[in-house]
C-alpha cells in the first residue's frame, strides 16, 4: 500500500505525508528538502 500515493509503499515510506506532486527520492521523502524550488 501507497497511502500518500508518492510511489514509495508504506513499508518504505520514511516520509509518509508527502503532498500530491512533490517529487520524492527512494525513501519517499521530498526531493527539495527546504522548498526552494531547487
Amino acid at each position: 500500500k501507497d497511502s500518500d500515493n508518492d510511489g514509495v509503499v508504506d513499508g518504505k515510506d520514511q516520509c509518509p505525508m508527502t503532498p500530491a506532486g512533490v517529487r520524492v527520492d527512494a525513501t519517499g521523502c521530498s526531493v527539495d528538502n527546504d522548498n526552494d524550488g531547487v
